[in-house]
């Protein structure tokens, strides 16, 4: 009866184990090239992230500066106070069952400011994220 349960007890936490051990899936998957981000949404069509990707930008404060569907162009613009001010140029491109997004985050011109390439890849992977919530 021992040598059962000490079995059984050993079976659940290989199980326990294994099942821990596995990662996640994320629906998307993203790349930094050069100061290029890009961003592939998995079994997705065009219009709902698109729509996702303006309402992420309002909820983060962005101005849509610039707003072009069919051609897959959208531009929008942060100017936080007392800190540096940028935009982001992003590229939707619908490819077979999943959407490619292609972004590049820019200083003002005119705005001094020091580029920072590690935070601009990370407001353009926090940009992914609150895509990906809204969807």
């Amino acid at each position: 009866m021992k040598k059962t349960l000490s079995l059984g007890a050993m079976a659940l936490v290989l199980v326990g184990g294994a099942l821990l051990g596995q990662t996640a899936q994320k629906p998307y998957i993203y790349t930094f090239d050069k100061g290029v981000g890009t961003c592939t949404f998995w079994g997705v069509s065009l219009d709902p992230v698109w729509a996702a990707a303006v309402k992420a930008l309002m909820q983060d404060k962005f101005k849509i500066v610039s707003s072009e569907k069919q051609s897959g162009n959208l531009a929008a613009e942060r100017r936080p106070f007392a800190a540096t001010n940028y935009g982001l140029q992003l590229y939707f491109e619908q490819r077979g069952q999943d959407v490619c997004i292609t972004s590049s985050v820019y200083l003002l011109e005119g705005i001094g400011g020091i580029r920072d390439k590690k935070a601009e890849h990370k407001m353009e992977k926090k940009f992914y994220d609150q895509v990906v919530e809204i969807l």
